[in-house]
C-alpha cells in the first residue's frame, strides 16, 4: 500500500518538474523574440563594396550622377526597410544618395556650407537650441522635389542634436546624440591619434 502513494507522489513531482521547465523555455523564447523585434526596429548601417550594390541601384546612380566619384557604399536597415546609400562627390559637392533595392531614389543629401543654409532654417535651428551652434548642414531633396534641411547642432561639450526641417523652417524630426555615439566618437578619435 505504501508503494502506491510514493509512486503517485513521484509521478506528480515529475509532471510538476516538466511543466516548470516548459514554462521557463516559453519565457526564454518570449524574451528572445522581444529582443529580436527590438533589434530589428533599430537603424543599422553597414559599409559594403560597390560591387555588392544591387544592379538596379548602380544603374540608376550612374544614369543620374554620371561622372560622380563614388566614395563609399552602405546598406542601411531603417524600421525594417532596406536602403542603399552611395556617398559620392558630384560637381564638387559631397553627397549621399539613398535608393530602395529596386533602384528608385529615396533621397539626395547634399552637404552645404552653413552660410548656404536659408535664413529661416538657420533662425529656426538657433531658436530650437539656443545653447548650441550650427556645426553641419545638408539639403535633402526627395524624389517629388520636396526640399528639407538637416542641421547638426553642437554644444560646448560636443553633444549633438540633428534637426530635420521642412523648407518653411518647421521641425519634422529631432534626434539627440546618445552616449553610445559619444563612445564611438571617442574610440574613432583615439584611433586617429594612434595613427
Amino acid at each position: 500500500m505504501l508503494r502506491t502513494p510514493i509512486t503517485l507522489l513521484m509521478a506528480l513531482a515529475l509532471v510538476f518538474t516538466v511543466a516548470c521547465n516548459n514554462q521557463e523555455a516559453e519565457d526564454t523564447d518570449t524574451q528572445d523574440t522581444a529582443t529580436e523585434e527590438t533589434v530589428s526596429m533599430e537603424e543599422t548601417e553597414v559599409e559594403i563594396a560597390v560591387d555588392d550594390l544591387p544592379a538596379e541601384v548602380l544603374a540608376a546612380f550612374n544614369e543620374a550622377y554620371a561622372g560622380a566619384e563614388i566614395l563609399g557604399a552602405f546598406k542601411e536597415t531603417e524600421n525594417g526597410e532596406v536602403i542603399f546609400e552611395i556617398a559620392c562627390k558630384h560637381n564638387e559637392a559631397n553627397m549621399e544618395i539613398e535608393y530602395a533595392p529596386d533602384g528608385s531614389m529615396v533621397a539626395e543629401e547634399k552637404m552645404i556650407a552653413i552660410e548656404e543654409l536659408p535664413d529661416n532654417i538657420a533662425a529656426a535651428a538657433r531658436e530650437a537650441h539656443a545653447e548650441m551652434t550650427i556645426d553641419e548642414a545638408e539639403m535633402i531633396t526627395l524624389p517629388d522635389g520636396t526640399v528639407q534641411y538637416e542641421v547638426v547642432m553642437e554644444d560646448e561639450n560636443d553633444n549633438e542634436v540633428e534637426i530635420l526641417f521642412d523648407a518653411e523652417g518647421n521641425i519634422i524630426e529631432t534626434e539627440n546624440d546618445t552616449d553610445d555615439d559619444d563612445e564611438h566618437d571617442d574610440e574613432d578619435h583615439d584611433e586617429e591619434e594612434d595613427d
